[in-house]
C-alpha cells in the first residue's frame, strides 16, 4: 500500500487508479488513511532525535514529537519546554524544509566542574573542533578556554553556560550563589567568569556540572 494506491471515481489522474463508478465506503476510508500515512511521513525524519524534556536547546534546534518536527526558534538553552504546547519557543517544521541545508556551524559542548586554584575539567559532550579544547585557570574566578585561531569575531561564534541543579536550603556553599557566564575574548579564547551573586566578588569552586556550549559559524 502506498500513495499510488488511491483511487478515483471519474478523474483520470495516473499512476491511480480511475473506478469509473462508486466508490465503497472501504475505498473512501482506504483514500483517507493513505493520505493520512503520507502526510506524516513528510512531518517526520528518522535523522532528527525524539524530544528529550531534560536536555537543553538551543535556537534552531531540531527535534520531532508526536510525529511532528519542531525548531527551537528562542535564544538561549531552555529545558523541560515541551514543543506542542509551546508555539513561542518551538516553530513546527516539515523534512522537505531541512532538504538540502547544510549546517552552519561545528560545535563543542562540555559539563564542567571547577575547584580550587585547577582549571575546569569534565566530559566532553560535542567536539566538533578536533579534541583541541584547552581549560585553564586564570586567577580567582577567571578561566578560560583556548583553541588558536577557532573562535572568530563579528557575531561569528556564540557561547552559552548554565550550573548545574541548585540543592534546596544551602544557600552559602559556592555553586548555589554563584553566577557564571562566559563570552568570546579574542580569537581562539572564551573567558569564563565565577562570581558570587551576594557581592559581585569574584569566586572559585562555583562550577559544578555547567553546561558550556560554544558554536562557531561559517
Amino acid at each position: 500500500m502506498g500513495k499510488e494506491s488511491l483511487i478515483l471515481r471519474d478523474t483520470i489522474n495516473p499512476p491511480l487508479t480511475t473506478k469509473g463508478s462508486a466508490l465503497t465506503f472501504a475505498e473512501m476510508d482506504s483514500n483517507v488513511v493513505e493520505t493520512y500515512n503520507a502526510l506524516v511521513e513528510l512531518s517526520q525524519s528518522s535523522n532528527v532525535p525524539a524530544y528529550d524534556n531534560t536536555k537543553n536547546y538551543y535556537l534552531n534546534d531540531y527535534t520531532q514529537e508526536g510525529s511532528q518536527l519542531y525548531r527551537c526558534i528562542v535564544a538561549g538553552a531552555i529545558v523541560n519546554i515541551d514543543p506542542p504546547s509551546n508555539p513561542a519557543s518551538w516553530l513546527p517544521v516539515y523534512a522537505a524544509d531541512m532538504i538540502q541545508i547544510p549546517k552552519r556551524y561545528v560545535e563543542w559542548e562540555a559539563v564542567l566542574n571547577q575547584a580550587g586554584t585547577a582549571a575546569p575539567a569534565g566530559n566532553v559532550g560535542v567536539d566538533e573542533l578536533d579534541n583541541a579544547v584547552v581549560a585553564s585557570y586564570d586567577s580567582v574566578g577567571k578561566y578560560v578556554l583556548t583553541k588558536a585561531g577557532s573562535f572568530p569575531g563579528s557575531g561569528k561564534t556564540t557561547v552559552s553556560i548554565s550550573n548545574g541543579a541548585t540543592i534546596n536550603g544551602l544557600t552559602t556553599i559556592p555553586w548555589v550563589r554563584c553566577k557564571l557566564s562566559a563570552s568570546r575574548d579574542v580569537d581562539g579564547t572564551i573567558a569564563i567568569i565565577s562570581i558570587d551573586s551576594t557581592d559581585g566578588t569574584f569566586i572559585d569552586d562555583g562550577m559544578i556540572n555547567a553546561t558550556v556550549r560554544i558554536r562557531v559559524y561559517s
